[in-house]
């Protein structure tokens, strides 16, 4: 008996899907799609982070930068652009801090957080 290894292709690479999420958000009216990021997207949160004007936080800088590039409405479309990230600095910490938490879990930059 011969155990015949599968590997992997690059036509399979090519064909493969993002993680998706999707997360009902109330406070914005609806339901909010966030995607793992691609190494693209990755290397450009700080870009967008240190775009945002500095008296917010760095840490709430980086999780807006998350949102803005992971965020998607039903139709696949970015929810957000890069324009809109002061105004998501200013809104609720703790959407935000969920939705960057679902995008960083699904994207491997952190562990599930265990539910109580």
């Amino acid at each position: 008996m011969s155990d015949k290894k599968q590997y992997a292709s690059r036509n399979a690479v090519a064909q493969s899907e993002l993680q998706h999420v999707e997360v009902v958000v109330p406070e914005w009216g609806g339901i909010v799609v966030c995607k793992e990021l691609t190494p693209r997207q990755a290397a450009m949160v700080n870009m967008i982070a240190d775009a945002i004007d500095k008296e917010h936080g760095k840490l709430s800088r980086t999780l807006v930068a998350y949102v803005v590039l992971a965020t998607y409405d039903g139709d696949g479309k970015n929810l957000f652009t890069s324009d809109d990230a002061n105004m998501l600095a200013s809104k609720s910490f703790r959407v935000v801090s969920r939705l960057a938490e679902e995008i960083m879990q699904m994207s491997g930059l952190m562990e599930k957080s265990p539910k109580s």
